[in-house]
């Protein structure tokens, strides 16, 4: 079900996704130009919440949003395709995921009385989903198929802006981080299946 909403709606942005590719296409900008920059984004995110501005923080997600998939799109439409781009952008991909859950364990701690509290569940978010990531990635690294489960990557990105915009860190965050294990444990029942098929 989580897969089928992602994939509704990248269906819904394709044409605007599809010609900001042509753009960085006319432009000479290579897709792992792209992935590389939407790091920066991140880091600004990071600056905005570490001076308590959670709002615009949460502005600036929704808005460079499209960046995650748009060094794809523009990768598959240009034959630009590569085991070497789809490592960098499944680790550059990680990286601002860290990024975005230590920079709110940071604003808690400014700005928090339950700081602590809060800074063990958004660490438990994020354990969660890297470990979501991380079985699919060693899944398909031998030879089996593994990208289902309640909540990917999109629906994570979702419920994060949801708690920045509506300062529910607590309950969104606590559902992120159960959520993400139960997809790791959906994602780990899945593997064995296939194995014990094969």
């Amino acid at each position: 079900m989580a897969k089928g909403f992602s994939n509704g709606c990248r269906r819904l942005a394709a044409p605007l996704i599809n010609w900001f590719a042509a753009r960085f296409a006319a432009m000479g900008i290579t897709p792992n130009m792209i992935t590389i920059a939407g790091i920066v984004p991140y880091l600004i995110v990071a600056w905005l919440l570490w001076n308590g501005n959670n709002i615009a923080a949460a502005v600036m997600l929704i808005i460079f949003a499209p960046l995650d998939v748009v060094d794809g799109t523009l990768a598959r439409n240009t034959g630009q395709e590569t085991p070497f781009g789809a490592f960098l952008d499944s680790t550059v991909d990680r990286i601002e995921e860290i990024i975005m859950y230590g920079a709110l364990i940071a604003y808690f701690q400014r700005f928090h009385e339950e700081s602590l509290l809060l800074g063990l569940i958004a660490f438990a978010a994020l354990t969660g989903s890297l470990m979501v990531s991380y079985t699919r990635a060693r899944a398909e690294a031998m030879g089996f198929k593994c990208d289902g489960g309640l909540l990917t990557r999109f629906e994570r990105f979702l419920l994060f802006i949801f708690a920045l915009l509506f300062k529910l860190y607590l309950p969104v965050l606590t559902a992120i981080a159960i959520l993400s294990y139960f997809t790791t444990v959906q994602r780990i029942l899945l593997v064995r299946k296939q194995a014990r098929e094969k």
